[in-house]
């Protein structure tokens, strides 16, 4: 949703609330949504300026941003050791539920803490590839 700009919520079109809507929470889609939510932003480039400003920057910049922020996406996988070895390997308990909670609870807050780490990591980024076009950062959480 435009931060700068005002929009009557009256005449705002019912699918650019959907677009926002799904942008808004952060919800991943499909391939056909996608592809109809890239419909709605080129019929309605008034609502998504931050979009059509990313669409105007060539594709090495966008190119360099994912393989620095998102580096692991390019590494190959190690397959010397894969998942299901690694859970067979570990000795069966039986959690008390108090342990159960308190293991759930630390796990929410690494994954929080993390995800705060990665946005700080990703802003930074961004603005070292984007900043020359004026594209500000966008918060994913």
């Amino acid at each position: 949703m435009p931060k700068n700009q005002q929009f009557n919520p009256k005449d705002i079109p019912h699918d650019v609330w959907w677009v926002w809507t799904i942008q808004y929470a952060n919800q991943p889609v499909g391939s056909d949504t996608y592809n109809k939510i890239q419909e709605i932003i080129d019929k309605h480039p008034q609502y998504f300026e931050w979009e059509h400003k990313y669409k105007k920057i060539p594709q090495d910049v966008h190119d360099a941003f994912l393989k620095e922020c998102y580096h692991q996406i390019f590494e190959p996988i190690n397959k010397s050791e894969k998942l299901i070895t690694k859970i067979t390997k570990l000795e069966p308990t039986k959690p008390t539920i108090k342990e159960w909670i308190d293991t759930l609870k630390k796990f929410k807050n690494q994954i929080h803490t993390k995800k705060i780490k990665q946005n700080e990591t990703a802003k930074h980024i961004c603005n070292k590839h984007y900043k020359k076009y004026k594209l500000k950062y966008r918060d994913i959480y």
